[in-house]
């Protein structure tokens, strides 16, 4: 327990502590503070660092440091309470989560190229489809019976019908 006079000083003498007690035993790197949630008209009730501890023979950890006044009934700071929490499990499944969100967003921009370029190729040749078609219906290269009309129909739903999905 420390004894500062205000909500600045406790900030600064837990931050002094910090650096002093924690490179004995690991390198560490500080993350912005944030402030708890407080309305904007008032001051942040306490500070929430998170740090980047990495001990000399184990895995680096994740630490939130959440640091709040003691007050007297009178609303002066007597002392200062901090609490060190472990949220190296947390912070790495909120990065997990990133790297799949960015890796879906990926595959599924991937997805729409494929589509849009495979639409492009299908709808090509099966317009050309329709167009000879048109062109054996209208006798263009000699007469077509009756059966041979029937077979094209057949040919022209199938290929409208293609040319449907694609569109879709």
């Amino acid at each position: 327990m420390f004894n500062p006079e205000t909500l600045f000083e406790m900030k600064n003498a837990i931050m002094s502590h910090l650096r002093i007690i924690i490179p004995l035993i690991c390198t560490f790197t500080i993350g912005q503070s944030l402030p708890a949630q407080a309305p904007k008209t008032e001051k942040p009730k306490q500070f929430i660092y998170v740090l980047r501890l990495v001990p000399r023979n184990a895995p680096p950890l994740e630490v939130m440091a959440n640091a709040a006044p003691v007050r007297d009934p009178d609303g002066k700071i007597v002392a200062g309470v901090l609490v060190f929490s472990d949220v190296t499990a947390q912070r790495k499944a909120a990065e997990d989560l990133r790297r799949a969100h960015e890796a879906a967003a990926a595959a599924n921009h991937a997805k729409s190229e494929f589509l849009a370029v495979m639409s492009h190729e299908l709808r090509t040749p099966l317009n050309a489809i329709g167009g000879h078609i048109q062109l054996i219906e209208m006798e263009v290269h000699g007469p077509v019976t009756e059966a041979q009309r029937e077979a094209l129909r057949r040919v022209q739903r199938s290929q409208r019908h293609l040319l449907a999905l694609i569109n879709d």
